[in-house]
């Protein structure tokens, strides 16, 4: 499938921008018209030579190469290793491979020193070890103080053995896990509900649920041109937890005040 190599590298280069390691000429160009240029090559050059697969001619695999790695700012040599399809963890642990550093999958400003193999690790995520202490013990304090809730059980907010046992139903037509996804349900709500409406708050800097896959997968659904009116997408200078960000979080909460003032009228 190489449609997520395609929506992934707008990604990378947010991050990779922002952590000046994008090719020296797009250093000082504006975010938005970076972005805007490498969804354009995305969307037509590289696309078009992962379709042709082993029939793309070597002059042209150099070149998108070439490009690929000025747009993400890792090497040549890896791009070419993956066969112009780097995965995710491999840019989150070989972009800052230099200053013996990797990047957070959830959001590609956050960085943490990395471990010898320069490989990405989702215990050693910066985002997650500076976010869940916080985060779980506001949890527990609205639940008893706000809520009068009170337990003796452990509130546990990743665990991995239950995620392995949930219900994938969405992605298992043959059996196996597969691609779970909820667009379909989410089509199928605003097809029945016509007074549904939807907000979308998208992190730029997002590398779990990146941007042009999200937007991607909206624009796919089975939704009257109506419904698609229902549906409000915001992004964000931000990661996957857009609210993380002071900047942002002023800015979604003001989108979201509106957001529910609209939809009440």
């Amino acid at each position: 499938n190489d449609i997520p190599y395609i929506h992934n590298v707008s990604a990378m280069a947010a991050a990779a921008w922002y952590q000046q390691k994008i090719d020296i000429p797009y250093r000082e160009t504006s975010l938005e018209d970076l972005l805007q240029e490498v969804r354009s090559w995305s969307e037509g050059e590289y696309a078009k030579a992962l379709w042709q697969g082993n029939a793309l001619s070597q002059p042209k695999y150099v070149e998108v190469a070439r490009q690929l790695a000025a747009y993400t700012g890792l090497s040549e040599e890896l791009i070419r290793a993956h066969n112009l399809r780097v995965p995710m963890y491999q840019f989150l642990g070989k972009l800052l491979e230099k200053e013996r550093r990797s990047i957070s999958f959830y959001d590609g400003r956050v960085t943490t020193h990395s471990i010898w193999s320069n490989e990405y690790s989702f215990q050693d995520d910066p985002m997650i070890i500076n976010t869940t202490g916080p985060l779980v013990t506001t949890f527990n304090s609205y639940l008893e103080k706000n809520l009068r809730f009170s337990t003796d059980r452990k509130y546990i907010p990743i665990n991995l053995t239950i995620e392995g046992r949930w219900d994938w139903a969405s992605g298992m037509p043959g059996g196996d896990m597969g691609y779970p996804e909820t667009f379909t349900s989410l089509g199928r709500a605003l097809r029945k509900a016509d007074f549904l409406q939807v907000f979308v708050a998208i992190g730029l800097f997002d590398m779990a649920c990146v941007h042009d896959a999200t937007i991607y997968e909206i624009h796919r659904m089975d939704i009257p041109p109506e419904a698609l009116g229902r549906i409000t997408i915001t992004l964000y200078s931000a990661g996957h937890m857009s609210y993380t960000d002071p900047v942002s979080h002023h800015k979604l909460k003001e989108n979201l005040v509106n957001f529910y003032g609209d939809a009440l009228k």
